[in-house]
């Protein structure tokens, strides 16, 4: 690895790495994972948000044998999203 510093800002250094790395506070991520995080978070935050505005958690889907009631397609974003997060940290 490259240890060349190029910027340090709010207690996080970043390194001029081969793989990009961001090093401080105890992180030892690529940036990449980094904004993949990020994306996970936004995404869960979002979720949440229509969750707490939802007026039903379910909704009715046509089906060949006739209409069902499945759970609003938000619960499983936010499944996903969470899922994500977890994996990340």
């Amino acid at each position: 690895m490259y240890a060349r510093e190029e910027e340090n800002r709010g207690g996080i250094r970043h390194h001029g790495t081969a793989r990009g790395e961001i090093e401080g506070r105890g992180l030892g991520c690529s940036r990449d994972e980094i904004y993949s995080l990020a994306s996970a978070r936004r995404t869960l935050d979002l979720a949440n948000a229509e969750i707490a505005n939802l007026k039903a958690t379910t909704v009715s889907e046509k089906t060949q044998q006739g209409e069902k009631l499945v759970s609003h397609p938000v619960f499983r974003v936010q499944r996903d999203a969470l899922a994500a997060v977890t994996r990340h940290t």
